[in-house]
């Protein structure tokens, strides 16, 4: 979640996408939002990540 005391996905955590992406699952996101992004570490897990702004 976004706030402005927290902006990037916690390293710690384990993601969906990287648990499927673990399990030979093709993982793919399109985000059409900033905040969902590379720079905040949302593309985590997944192969191919679009933008779409």
């Amino acid at each position: 979640m976004h706030t402005r005391d927290h902006k990037h996905l916690n390293d710690t955590l384990t993601t969906l996408p990287e648990l499927l992406q673990n399990h030979d699952y093709e993982t793919v996101a399109v985000s059409n939002n900033t905040l969902v992004s590379e720079k905040f570490g949302f593309d985590r897990g997944f192969e191919t990540f679009y933008k779409t702004w």
